[in-house]
């Protein structure tokens, strides 16, 4: 079992890998932001060189979900940085009452979710986190919160052995 002290020390090597680096052309930047009542993280493109991957703490959530979080965000940077986050994903992401957008839209949402859990998966094994079973309980438990704002029928999330 991995200890909260263990998954600090994940968070800071996964931080401190992607960090103000440069990946084909585009440059990462990473920062803890103060609680949001909204969202535990984010990743939000500044320029056509620049994203910004942002992370949360919520008292309670514990450095596990934070450290699947990161890996998460750094999963919907490296989707922008290998172009499959499209710009019509960035054009309804935030819309105000996503369970009125049509479902090609929904659809898209979804689909930029699911890759960034699974890119993430790959990130945070960079570091040498290896628990797959519970990295896929935290994406079901954050992609249900998309499948319920998006009035969708949710679809069990897994990573292939």
């Amino acid at each position: 079992m991995t200890t909260d002290a263990q998954y600090i020390r994940l968070w800071t090597q996964l931080s401190n890998t992607h960090h103000l680096k440069t990946f084909n052309g585009k440059n990462i930047a990473i920062k803890r932001g103060p609680v949001q009542q909204d969202r535990v993280g984010e990743f939000k493109p500044m320029s056509p060189a620049l994203g910004i991957v942002a992370v949360y703490p919520r008292p309670g959530r514990g450095p596990f979900k934070e450290f699947c979080t990161l890996a998460h965000e750094l999963g919907h940077a490296y989707s922008w940085i290998n172009g499959t986050r499209s710009e019509a994903y960035e054009a309804v992401y935030n819309q105000p009452n996503p369970a009125v957008l049509p479902g090609a839209q929904k659809q898209l949402i979804i689909d930029e979710e699911i890759r960034a859990w699974h890119l993430g998966f790959g990130v945070a094994q960079e570091v040498g986190f290896d628990d797959r079973d519970n990295y896929v309980a935290e994406a079901n438990l954050a992609l249900r919160r998309y499948y319920d704002d998006l009035a969708m029928t949710p679809v069990p999330f897994s990573i292939a052995s």
